[in-house]
């Protein structure tokens, strides 16, 4: 009972998606400043959508690495 918990909340994350524009060698780090000149405005985009959503939790900032689009057809 005399532990405490430290972490009040999610200070960083990972996502790794499929985005309009940005770096595909390695890892971004975005914020609300730059989210939209980085990953290009794609508010249909569920990984936008995340990315954005963690952001307005109050992290900081995410680091994104982008992926390419599938080519499998179903």
């Amino acid at each position: 009972k005399t532990e405490t918990q430290t972490n009040t909340g999610l200070t960083s994350a990972v996502i790794v998606g499929q985005f309009m524009r940005g770096r595909i060698d390695q890892p971004m780090v975005i914020h609300q400043g730059n989210i939209r000149g980085q990953l290009g405005y794609e508010p249909q985009n569920p990984y936008y959508i995340a990315v954005q959503d963690c952001l307005d939790t109050g992290v900081p900032s995410v680091q994104v690495l982008r992926v390419g689009h599938s080519n499998i057809a179903s």
